[in-house]
């Protein structure tokens, strides 16, 4: 027995090389870049405030705590200084000065990606006007 492969015929593709194919748009990953930095500085922002917060309060927490025999620990008797007062004041102060200045830069990455957004498209269709322009005006050209 002979097998007999039966040719399907095949389709032609007919494409028109006179008008010009639109190309898509595709942006820059700049801006991609900048607003997920933003939004890692604006992280940083809430984690830093609430760091500042904690390092505040460190000192005027004191967890009981209960030895073997259900007594409490001198541990748990102990008051803070007024030296660790001061220092948790200072640690709190500075991890808290950096809460604003992550905000801002935040603002500004987030600022700075729309407008190199706006820039990139604006460059896209400038480009696309050109190329329309020259296109049209070939015919007059002849």
């Amino acid at each position: 027995m002979q097998q007999v492969q039966e040719k399907q015929p095949q389709q032609k593709v007919l494409v028109n090389h006179s008008e010009p194919q639109p190309s898509a748009y595709r942006p820059s990953p700049m801006p991609f870049v900048l607003a997920t930095s933003a939004k890692v500085c604006y992280g940083l922002s809430a984690a830093s405030l609430i760091l500042s917060v904690t390092a505040w309060n460190r000192v005027r927490v004191s967890v009981p705590f209960t030895g073997k025999r259900g007594k409490k620990s001198a541990k748990a008797n102990h008051k803070p200084t007024p030296r660790q007062y001061r220092e948790a004041q200072r640690l709190g102060a500075f991890v808290g000065l950096l809460t604003p200045t992550l905000a801002v830069a935040g603002k500004i990455l987030d600022d700075a990606s729309e407008r190199v957004a706006q820039y990139d498209f604006a460059q896209w269709e400038k480009k696309q006007a050109e190329k329309a322009r020259s296109s049209a005006f070939r015919l007059f050209n002849r």
